[in-house]
């Protein structure tokens, strides 16, 4: 996933990759972007009861949460990840599946973030070219036999696809070209096609963007249902949409550590205030989450930060899923 910061010929490599990469054979790309689907249509999809081991990676929290609700009773051990689980259980379960204890994995794409983790079989909602060979290096790590990572393309109750929400339009429309030409891509293959991506972005980018967004303010388009582009479509996958963080008094130990915290307020010094905190800092962003501000299901404001206290746990916090938003759109991300 090496950017195209120089051209070929401008720096010189102590290895040759091109080399390298074409003698690995560890995994294969499927795209299946002709067709549309819907979480619906992904759950048939596969056969989850075979002997091989399954990660699904979504763009969105909402659509992973409504593919797990789809597949969870299927008689499979399974687990489900994301940023609306508190980091102590998040990691919990990551050491549970490198210890291989799942069979099926549904989560956002944190794994791509250097999360160590092997899975015979890869699928992957539609990203660009970069991000989708991210989540191929989760598939077969150890070689040992070769992994397949399959690309789909959700689409949401709208027909409007997943990615489209966060996702520059211009790089998924590149990366769509460029999959859609091929049945199946050996691992090797893998550089040439990220380098064509890299030409292709660095070339169509600008002037790409700049005819489609006119286009989209000319016509007042500021948002669309289906695949369209529309001036809200003109965004980085890391917009800050407006959050609050939220402590989850999960279990006792947590109770304690929100008890130190309220206790602070009796400490008049600010400095050792401060320095009583950071004492138990980590701990205590253990047992935290950010959900969007906007949420109608939002819990009560002590100060700056939300607390979800045990005795009313169930109404916003699921153990298997984590915090329960309601009403919120698709564009909650991790």
């Amino acid at each position: 996933t090496e950017p195209l910061i120089f051209e070929r010929g401008e720096t010189i490599g102590l290895l040759n990759k091109d080399y390298y990469f074409n003698a690995l054979d560890r995994v294969s790309m499927k795209p299946l972007l002709n067709s549309p689907m819907t979480i619906n249509n992904l759950s048939d999809l596969f056969d989850l009861t075979d002997e091989k081991t399954y990660l699904f990676i979504f763009n969105t929290i909402t659509s992973a949460k409504d593919f797990y609700s789809l597949v969870k009773d299927k008689g499979i051990t399974i687990t489900y990840l994301s940023t609306h689980l508190v980091p102590k259980e998040r990691l919990k379960r990551i050491k549970e599946i490198k210890e291989k204890k799942y069979k099926v994995v549904v989560t956002t794409q944190l794994v791509e973030a250097g999360v160590d983790i092997d899975f015979d079989i890869v699928v992957r909602d539609v990203a660009p070219l970069d991000s989708i060979n991210q989540a191929s290096g989760r598939c077969n790590r150890n070689g040992i036999s070769k992994g397949v990572t399959y690309v789909v393309k959700l689409t949401d109750k709208n027909g409007r696809a997943y990615a489209s929400y966060i996702y520059d339009a211009v790089l998924l429309d590149i990366t769509e070209k460029i999959l859609s030409t091929k049945e199946e891509i050996n691992e090797g293959e893998f550089l040439v096609l990220i380098d064509h991506y890299y030409r292709e972005t660095s070339q169509k980018k600008t002037q790409d963007v700049s005819r489609n967004l006119l286009e989209a303010i000319t016509k007042l388009r500021y948002d669309s249902e289906d695949d369209t582009v529309s001036i809200s479509d003109f965004k980085l996958i890391d917009e800050d949409y407006p959050k609050i963080d939220v402590f989850i008094e999960l279990n006792d130990e947590a109770a304690d550590i929100w008890r130190k915290y309220i206790n602070l307020r009796n400490i008049e010094d600010l400095f050792l205030r401060k320095k009583t905190f950071d004492a138990f800092k980590a701990e205590f962003y253990q047992y935290v989450v950010s959900i969007p501000a906007n949420t109608k299901n939002k819990p009560m404001m002590v100060g700056e930060i939300g607390y979800v206290k045990q005795a009313i746990l169930r109404d916003f916090y699921d153990d298997k899923t984590g915090f329960i938003t309601k009403d919120t759109k698709s564009v909650i991300i991790w």
